[in-house]
């Protein structure tokens, strides 16, 4: 919108794109700020729309909700607070706090304070130069062709919706989809991009998470449950060995052991007939073990 912010700081956009490609060889390079100009178009046009529906336009949702019919009643003012908060933040977007120029954005005294890269190459300088120099013819004609295009949007807007159009009593009455006109259900659609979206990405990958669920369903779960039971199995068995194996084995052998202590106690009575009979033992296993 002229004598605002925004519209200097997008102008500065569109005249360096124009410029650029002004100075390109190929003039194919036009497309790109033709796009631009397209889409602002577009946005003039919805903007308009939506102005004209919403503040010049009736209370339409309770003929699509029945039950929300007498809901106009309880719609009121925003609370104080939020009318301060934007009667602060509105003038913010006047001109004057980007440039006090309201149609030359090179002019802007907040640039000023904004550093600005050089380039480390001749050749880049060359083409900066060039640009700057397309920029300073451009810009006139490129503020010219944004009000144009501004007014195009805005006024279209007026005449489908602003106006008492049958256009604006069919779109406000809900028209069956099926009636439309082409670039109508386009423009309800959103140009189909939420369809081809949920085709193009969504949709597939429903279908990838879907099948990923299922395998993980039908045999990662049975792996994991499985190995499991393996794992349980395995460890039943080890228990069962370590109670009835490992455990019975020092359970005997320390039977074993005390049994011999009960056997070899017996020797330690204390009489002398028995300890001279035990050397006389041991000395004949001796001599049979020496001449063996």
């Amino acid at each position: 919108v002229p004598l605002s912010a925004g519209f200097l700081s997008k102008d500065k956009i569109l005249v360096a794109i124009s410029s650029w490609a002004a100075i390109q060889s190929n003039p194919i390079h036009y497309v790109l700020p033709l796009l631009i100009f397209c889409t602002s178009l577009m946005t003039a046009f919805y903007t308009g729309r939506m102005f004209f529906l919403i503040f010049f336009g009736g209370f339409r949702l309770g003929k699509f909700v029945p039950e929300l019919k007498g809901f106009s009643a309880y719609i009121h003012e925003a609370p104080k607070l939020m009318l301060a908060t934007y009667l602060l933040l509105t003038p913010f977007c006047l001109f004057v706090f980007f440039s006090f120029n309201p149609i030359d954005p090179e002019t802007s005294w907040l640039a000023k304070y904004l550093v600005h890269p050089s380039s480390a190459f001749v050749f880049e300088s060359d083409i900066l130069k060039a640009l700057v120099s397309e920029q300073h013819q451009l810009h006139y004609w490129i503020i010219a062709i944004s009000v144009v295009v501004l007014s195009l949007g805005f006024g279209l807007a007026y005449v489908l919706y602003g106006a008492k159009t049958k256009y604006k009593k069919d779109f406000v009455c809900n028209e069956p989809i099926g009636q439309m006109g082409v670039f109508t259900r386009l423009s309800y659609n959103g140009l189909y991009l939420n369809q081809i979206y949920h085709s193009i990405f969504v949709a597939p990958f429903n279908l990838m998470a879907e099948k990923a669920s299922v395998f993980d369903k039908t045999w990662i779960d049975k792996i994991v449950e499985n190995t499991a039971i393996l794992f349980v199995a395995c460890s039943n068995l080890v228990t069962w060995f370590d109670k009835n194996i490992v455990d019975g084995s020092v359970t005997a052998l320390m039977w074993l052991i005390e049994q011999m202590g009960f056997q070899l106690k017996k020797l330690q009575n204390g009489k002398v007939q028995s300890y001279v009979s035990l050397v006389f033992v041991a000395i004949l296993i001796g001599l049979a073990w020496a001449l063996i």
